[in-house]
């Protein structure tokens, strides 16, 4: 069983184009990543573009739509946006 390592990733949304020209489907280990970061639509790129940087300091466009990388930030969301109970009215 190996460890699972929580990414951090930053939303951008601010770019005059697209910055992925291609975009990789193949599942990467976590290992080796250093940060994930997301940029929406905007209007000079209409993909949602995700950008995962590697240790190694390279670079790569990830396809938003893959399993994988949907359940990477699923998880990062979920640690990150832990709703505060104290305030819930029943």
């Amino acid at each position: 069983a190996g460890k699972s390592k929580v990414l951090s990733f930053t939303f951008l949304a601010t770019s005059p184009q697209c910055r992925c020209v291609n975009t990789s489907r193949s599942p990467m280990s976590s290992q080796h990543c250093k940060s994930l970061q997301i940029f929406p639509p905007t209007a000079h790129c209409r993909n949602t573009e995700i950008l995962i940087t590697l240790k190694n300091g390279n670079t790569v466009c990830v396809d938003p739509e893959v399993d994988w990388i949907k359940r990477i930030i699923e998880k990062v969301l979920k640690r990150r946006y832990v709703p505060n109970t104290k305030n819930t009215v029943s």
